[in-house]
């Protein structure tokens, strides 16, 4: 028998149920964070698509520089975003840089 937070006779089962709980809770929590971590870095906002369409477009165009200032726009909202990433690389290898 333990004692819980009440005062009250508790059975070590039913303490050892309440950690897995909270274990299981604490797992789940951190899970959906990293996902949305993951799917933030893949997937664009929005905003941040029509900022890639912009950048795309100048870089189709043979307009590095402006299609590095669109990309780097962009990191400054979304810095994990690896679309914007790897326009900005690539615009700045067109400009030698």
């Amino acid at each position: 028998m333990v004692l819980s937070d009440s005062g009250k006779s508790q059975p070590t089962s039913a303490r050892g149920a309440e950690a897995s709980g909270l274990f299981m809770w604490l797992t789940l929590s951190l899970s959906t964070l990293f996902a949305g971590a993951v799917l933030a870095a893949v997937f664009p906002l929005q905003s941040d698509a029509l900022g890639l369409a912009r950048a795309k477009s100048a870089e189709a165009d043979g307009c590095f520089e402006e299609a590095a200032q669109q990309y780097q726009a962009i990191l400054k909202g979304t810095p994990s975003l690896v679309k914007a990433r790897l326009g900005r690389g690539r615009s700045l290898a067109n400009l030698s840089r």
